[in-house]
């Protein structure tokens, strides 16, 4: 639904809602005529073409219901749309489908492409006309009469040989499908169905004679209807043959055809077989066949001279036909000259109206041109003025790079005087425990001394005070002892306050 809306242009949801109508997936075709009115008030050219092949599609190459488009033709025209796939086999299918079904079924409706049809049938009705390229063409200049039903039927089966146009001049090939992978004939798949046909019964139209009944194996039928049940076998198996299939320009293939039953008693079995369902008012295929061997019998028993004779007069005829179809051609290519004078003159107007258009587009272009080489002299001129500014950004640039090597050369050599001065400090430290060092070891050796004096002086002290009770002493010798206690209580007391 996605993939249609968007080739619809149209919400996904609203195209839901138009979806289903009547019970049945599709569109009706009263709501497409109204999207193509409203798409051609808003002349957008590319959508109302889609939607309109949408409704071809549903209404005349896939019909199921009258006015509707059913969901079957729309898949196949997305494919088209989509993946460029060719919907020619399955109208090809479609059409086999609604034979098949229209034959045992009598009163059945045919629902296939039945323009199609009629137009294949009849560009073979008349003989050849020189310069066909399109099968509608022959149609055309045939000018059949409308015919009853009854009408048609006694018609084509009085159809002999000599009337039918086996090998158009439109219809020009030199290569032809004639067998799928295993399958002995060709596969089709439809919009309602799969069903094969077989190419062996079709040799006349691409100049090649049957000589003879067609084998049991080329005629082996293949049908099978979707409404029957699930396409998950059938279908991928007939993709999957389709890419085997056989290609050749004329059947050579030893199993197709028996030589041996003549192809006209074959076709005489076979129409007594199908019963055609009304009288016959023409001669039989035996009857016919039986004619024309007895003419060619007598033919060969009368005088050269009466041949000679026959052969002038069909000469003279065939030159009559000949100059009477050229009068024709040439009255046809005369109105068709002045068909052609008459839309050559409605073309040139429709160019001229192109051209007013174009010049209308080409002088909208000059104005935007002008409008643009305005809008580039302003740019160029901001341009220069932002090159100013930038080349005034480099001088600043260029000053302040000057200011900032100065001033790394004012660091740097700040850093030099900096470093000059710690080398100075370090010497100096070194010096300073050099002198430490000293002091300590001397001042070891005097705190080892005064620690000698401290221990002995008092020992020495109170031997004297010992000493001196037994005899007289003099003030000034008690009072120098008494100094020298004080001072070793003053030097205890130092000692242990530097030892904490």
């Amino acid at each position: 639904m996605s993939t249609l809306a968007a080739i619809m242009r149209l919400p996904a949801r609203d195209l839901e809602d138009k979806f289903v109508w009547e019970g049945q997936k599709g569109f009706s075709l009263s709501f497409l005529m109204e999207y193509l009115h409203q798409l051609g008030e808003e002349r957008d050219l590319e959508v109302f073409i889609d939607v309109f092949a949408l409704g071809l599609f549903g209404i005349m190459l896939f019909p199921k219901t009258q006015c509707f488009v059913d969901n079957a033709a729309i898949s196949v025209y997305i494919a088209y749309r989509t993946r460029s796939e060719s919907p020619i086999t399955a109208i090809l299918a479609d059409t086999y489908l609604a034979l098949n079904s229209c034959n045992p079924r009598k009163k059945t409706r045919m629902t296939c492409c039945s323009p199609a049809l009629f137009v294949w049938l009849a560009s073979r009705f008349e003989e050849r006309v020189v310069g066909i390229k399109y099968p509608v063409e022959s149609v055309k200049q045939q000018r059949l009469e409308i015919k009853s039903k009854d009408e048609w039927s006694q018609y084509m089966a009085s159809l002999i040989q000599g009337k039918i146009e086996w090998q158009p001049t439109w219809q020009q090939r030199s290569q032809l499908v004639y067998q799928c992978a295993k399958f002995f004939n060709v596969l089709l798949i439809g919009t309602k169905g799969c069903i094969n046909y077989n190419p062996i019964l079709a040799q006349r139209q691409f100049g090649h004679p049957i000589r003879g009944a067609p084998t049991s194996y080329v005629m082996e039928p293949l049908l099978f209807l979707y409404k029957d049940g699930s396409t998950n076998e059938v279908v991928p198996k007939i993709r999957k043959a389709w890419e085997k299939r056989i290609i050749m320009g004329k059947d050579t293939r030893p199993y197709a055809m028996n030589t041996e039953i003549p192809y006209q008693r074959w076709l005489a079995d076979r129409v007594e077989t199908v019963k055609l369902p009304f009288k016959l008012n023409s001669p039989t295929l035996l009857e016919e066949e039986t004619y024309l061997e007895k003419e060619s019998e007598e033919e060969e028993e009368k005088s050269e001279e009466t041949r000679q004779l026959k052969r002038e007069i069909e000469e003279l005829k065939g030159k009559n036909v000949m100059i009477s179809k050229k009068l024709k051609q040439e009255e046809k290519h005369t109105q068709r000259i002045q068909r052609d004078l008459e839309d050559a003159d409605a073309e040139l107007l429709k160019r001229n109206h192109e051209i007013d258009e174009a010049f209308s587009i080409v002088s909208k272009w000059i104005s935007m041109y002008d409008e643009s080489i305005r809008e580039n002299t302003e740019i160029l001129e901001k341009s220069h003025d932002l090159q100013g500014r930038i080349n005034d950004m480099e001088c600043l640039v260029e000053e302040w790079e000057d200011k900032a090597k100065k001033e790394f050369e004012l660091r740097l050599e700040e850093e030099m005087n900096y470093t000059a001065k710690i080398i100075q400090l370090e010497e100096s430290l070194e010096e300073r425990e050099q002198t430490l060092g000293y002091w300590k070891t001397h001042f070891s050796q005097l705190a080892s001394l005064a620690n000698g004096a401290i221990e002995d002086v008092p020992r020495m002290l109170k031997e004297d005070d010992v000493s001196l009770m037994f005899r007289p002493v003099p003030k000034e010798v008690e009072s120098f002892v008494e100094h020298c206690k004080g001072l070793v209580e003053l030097m205890k007391k130092m000692v242990a306050r530097n030892r904490i």
